[in-house]
């Protein structure tokens, strides 16, 4: 990534440090707010159901069978390794955030993959940066770092 896009550079970077899953997943619940409109209506249900599980209304057997309403729905549009098809990309990232506990032990990866299949997607990534800048504001006591 270019350093115009700092914010995003910067979180990511103490994201993976501070090694934060819930906090990672809270930044990629508020991208994932951005790009809402743009997901077909089984990513926004999942989004919902994501939702719902953050305020405590719905259980984790919930987020999985969100999952693979997601994963069935590429199947089914034969989509689900078309690493240009914008809906594709836009469902993978989404299930980045459909799971009760880390899914992985690298959240480096859960994080670069994360970005990689909004920017994948179309999303522009000073849209990525800006929610960054957001997030940290809100999240930090300097409003620099986390």
């Amino acid at each position: 990534m270019a350093n115009k896009y700092c914010f995003v550079e910067k979180l990511l970077s103490s994201l993976i440090e501070s090694d934060d899953y819930k906090k990672s997943v809270d930044f990629m619940g508020k991208c994932l707010e951005v790009v809402y409109d743009d997901m077909p209506s089984v990513g926004q249900q999942a989004f919902s159901t994501y939702q719902e599980y953050l305020n405590g209304t719905v259980s984790s057997e919930e987020l999985t069978n969100e999952r693979v309403k997601c994963w069935n729905y590429l199947d089914e549009k034969d989509i689900a390794y078309d690493a240009k098809n914008k809906e594709n990309n836009l469902l993978r990232a989404i299930m980045g955030v459909l799971h009760a506990s880390r899914p992985s032990d690298e959240l480096s990866e859960c994080l670069e993959w994360f970005i990689e299949f909004l920017i994948r997607a179309g999303v522009d990534l000073e849209l990525i940066d800006n929610v960054a800048e957001k997030f940290i504001k809100k999240n930090s006591a300097d409003g620099k770092c986390l």
